[in-house]
């Protein structure tokens, strides 16, 4: 319902969720991996009710966002995490004591992150590069043309 339709039947728009506070707490526990069975029990709910929620026009794209929280927040742990993990690779690398395969994996490991690395930094710069162009042609200044067939 859009807010002139609502305004004309005389009706309160929604703007807000519908789900109540237990449904979505049950629904985030569900999304980051509970069983809906557990997820119900958790909250004090019956898994069918917890199910009949599920099929609400506001539980998909809740789910969703929760799911997109969920992610972000690995992914910000992951790379918080990735220098001490790198160092760690290195320490086994050079260990004369570790066995020779896990001195080869830990350098494999290392090296393949830093040229990674490389390869992010290189597209990063080549990016500011399109995006001045393009800033710049809707500018209507003159432009430059770039050769990324390099």
């Amino acid at each position: 319902m859009t807010l002139a339709s609502a305004r004309q039947s005389g009706r309160t728009p929604h703007l807000s969720s519908q789900l109540t506070p237990k449904v979505m707490t049950a629904l985030s526990l569900a999304a980051t991996g509970l069983s809906w069975s557990d997820a119900a029990a958790e909250v004090g709910m019956s898994t069918e009710a917890l199910r009949k929620w599920r099929h609400h026009p506001d539980s998909q794209p809740f789910l969703e966002r929760v799911v997109t929280e969920n992610l972000v927040c690995a992914k910000n742990t992951a790379i918080s995490k990735a220098r001490r993990m790198i160092d760690i690779c290195v320490q086994i690398a050079e260990d004369e004591k570790a066995r020779p395969y896990s001195r080869i994996q830990a350098a494999n490991t290392v090296l393949d992150k830093a040229l990674k690395f490389d390869e992010n930094d290189f597209m990063r710069k080549e990016l500011a590069k399109v995006r001045e162009l393009l800033e710049d042609q809707e500018a209507g200044r003159s432009t430059q043309i770039i050769d990324v067939s390099e």
